[in-house]
């Protein structure tokens, strides 16, 4: 009996000392360390960066004349001999306050995840408390990256399609997963035809590319422009963290400018005649015509009479604006009516261009026919006056002997009558 009491006893004594221990390991948490980033990230070998922490009193009472020391522990190291320590003169209950070092990597080393350690000491169990910190390590260039872009064509027209190629190639000595490429089409004019805007691979052996191809249809209301379309890859390492990179394609929209020229007006008809010419452009095209200038050139066919220079200015798509010129012409065929034309395109590329219109000419006698002049009546105006006169000066001689006008004018009539018809027996019997 006395034996198994004397158990029974040493039993709780054990227990009591282990709720103890822990009840004192658990009261040691004075301090909670909370790693938050590093600056820059990814880290590398042979990098430096700024590593960041937060630091919270657990504790019902203030903690003072806490000093936060980081351990020079390989790879890393302080860059500052003098900063590898910061005081905190007290941190009240629930309070957190933030910490930073500046820290430098082994360049030797290679990738893989290493320690970073923080110590303090503590007052209240009168030893110095660890704090670790895991941190991957990676080599520059351990990305995959677009080593090449193209774009057939070069340079897209509104409404048109095109091919992007994109070649992505993994410059590193491990297999890496998860290759997906996205062309971020949002708020651009651009869609897919016939696919989704993103492209994956399994995996990507080392040293390797691959070409992955994106066939675009551009709307036909796109403004002429260079668009910076997003691409954005990402991909697994052989750490397994997900990698982000994010690239921007450019995409040129382009169109040819187009236009057309007419004769709008003309009040010339006829050799030897001046008058306007006005010709009117239309803007047919997407492009801008920019700084537009119209030039009536020099020719064998007809003289320029006012200035030859007429400034048109910008002309938007789908609107035309004319050009008015005075001329004298040379010839009675149709003349040839040269002009160049100048500008500059949405991009500021200049162009000149040499255009002929056709001015119809006509005789005289087919423009009167035709109600493009008026005829000239006087000389029929004469000649009526001349027979006139010549019907009155007959039937005076006439009635000079009859002494009666409507019989002198019978006898006048009857000679005429007479004489045209001996004429016309004389023309047959030739």
């Amino acid at each position: 009996m006395k034996r198994s009491i004397f158990i029974l006893f040493f039993v709780l004594l054990t227990s009591l000392n282990i709720i103890y221990a822990i009840e004192s390991v658990i009261s040691h948490e004075e301090l909670r360390f909370d790693f938050k980033k590093t600056d820059p990230s990814p880290l590398g070998p042979g990098k430096i960066f700024d590593v960041y922490f937060d630091i919270t009193n657990l504790q019902s009472y203030t903690i003072r004349n806490v000093q936060i020391n980081i351990v020079d522990l390989f790879p890393f190291y302080s860059l500052d001999e003098n900063k590898t320590s910061i005081l905190m003169d007290e941190i009240r209950p629930g309070e957190k306050k933030s910490i930073k070092y500046a820290v430098g990597i082994n360049k030797d080393i290679d990738e893989g995840t290493y320690q970073l350690s923080l110590q303090y000491y503590s007052n209240r169990i009168g030893a110095i408390v660890s704090k670790d910190f895991n941190l991957d390590i990676k080599r520059v260039g351990v990305v995959v990256a677009p080593t090449n872009i193209r774009l057939e064509p070069e340079r897209i027209r509104p409404g048109g399609t095109a091919k992007l190629e994109v070649d992505i190639a993994n410059t590193v000595s491990y297999t890496i997963t998860d290759v997906a490429a996205e062309l971020i089409l949002d708020g651009t004019p651009f869609v897919t035809l016939g696919e989704t805007s993103e492209k994956k691979i399994r995996q990507l052996a080392p040293n390797t590319k691959v070409t992955l191809d994106f066939n675009l249809i551009l709307n036909p209301d796109a403004e002429l422009k260079v668009y910076r379309v997003p691409l954005l890859i990402t991909y697994f390492d052989n750490l397994g963290s997900k990698n982000v990179r994010n690239n921007t394609v450019g995409i040129t929209v382009y169109a040819k400018p187009e236009y057309n020229v007419d004769l709008e007006n003309s009040n010339i008809f006829t050799k030897g005649q001046s008058g306007e010419i006005t010709i009117s452009i239309a803007n047919k095209g997407n492009s801008e015509l920019k700084f537009l200038n119209i030039e009536i050139l020099e020719s064998d066919d007809y003289k320029i009479i006012s200035n030859p220079d007429v400034y048109v200015g910008n002309l938007e798509s789908d609107d035309f604006e004319t050009a008015t010129y005075k001329i004298y012409t040379e010839t009675s065929k149709p003349a040839k009516l040269r002009f160049k034309i100048g500008y500059k395109d949405t991009y500021n590329k200049d162009f000149s261009d040499d255009v002929e219109i056709n001015l119809p000419l006509y005789s005289k006698w087919t423009a009167q026919n035709l109600g493009l002049v008026q005829r000239n009546m006087s000389w029929v105006y004469f000649i009526i006056a001349i027979l006139v006169v010549l019907f009155i000066y007959k039937t005076y001689k006439i009635w000079k002997f009859e002494r009666d006008v409507e019989n002198s004018i019978k006898i006048l009539f009857k000679n005429m009558f007479k004489y045209a018809k001996e004429e016309i027996f004389r023309i047959k019997k030739r």
